[in-house]
């Protein structure tokens, strides 16, 4: 992604600044619109909420599913870049909130590509190092708690679909079998276990579900590193190996 063109204000450390909340009714062209006033009021930098691809509707944008897209939901690449534009003409900076240390646990799990990637690969995946999984806690396995109870009790829920033989999510060429549904869930089975019996199936996944009432991450370990919200996953900044976004605003 290349660098958004520096305005007058690129330069300088923020003084003052102003947040706008993005969301899918106040996106880009909506925020742009602000320019005037917010220079009228004095501030130097306009300060925005995350701007990544985040779950589809998100009213905040803290539930990242893609770190290097522009969000669609608020007005895409170009209808940010014109935003920038805005702001620059009026003489103000705009600063953004990149939030590199989690990423949502979106339902569908498919919409989370680095997520799908793990579930389906586990430790093997090129992305397993992007989160903050106690892999040993688990016995190897990644802890999904996603149940409405104990698994014994959900296993009539839980449907293995064969039918979906290449889904075509995007980001996902290495999965093209069966998936496992629970409800509005979906998580990739590992290659030639469709037709084991549902218990057998289960414990040959890089996951292990689990009831999520009462969870903790410190309750279990083996789940991602993260806060009482069930939908966010923990990432390891450090060693990430793609940076999140290269866009700089000034």
């Amino acid at each position: 992604m290349a660098e958004a063109a520096g305005g007058p204000r690129s330069s300088r450390v923020p003084v003052s600044t102003y947040r706008l909340q993005l969301r899918d009714s106040f996106g880009f062209e909506q925020a742009a619109a602000q320019a005037d006033y917010l220079a009228a009021l004095g501030v130097t930098h306009a300060y925005l909420s995350p701007i990544l691809q985040a779950n589809p509707g998100s009213p905040h944008g803290y539930d990242v599913v893609d770190h290097s897209r522009i969000s669609t939901d608020l007005g895409g690449e170009d209808a940010f870049r014109a935003m920038v534009e805005a702001f620059h003409r009026n003489h103000l900076g705009v600063v953004v909130d990149v939030v590199p240390n989690h990423m949502a646990r979106p339902t569908p799990e498919s919409l989370n590509s680095q997520l799908w990637s793990v579930l389906y690969q586990g430790r093997r995946s090129p992305y397993a190092h992007w989160f903050d999984v106690d892999w040993d806690a688990q016995d190897g396995r990644l802890l999904m708690p996603i149940l409405g109870g104990p698994v014994e009790k959900c296993l009539d829920d839980l449907i293995i679909d064969t039918a979906l033989r290449n889904p075509g999510y995007p980001g996902h060429p290495g999965h093209s079998g069966a998936v496992l549904r629970y409800f509005d869930h979906v998580l990739p089975l590992r290659d030639g276990v469709a037709d084991l019996p549902l218990g057998v199936l289960l414990a040959q996944q890089h996951y292990r579900l689990a009831d999520w009432h009462g969870r903790r991450p410190s309750s279990t370990g083996g789940g991602f590193s993260t806060s009482t919200r069930s939908s966010r996953s923990g990432s390891r900044i450090p060693t990430c190996s793609t940076p999140p976004t290269r866009c700089c605003c000034g």
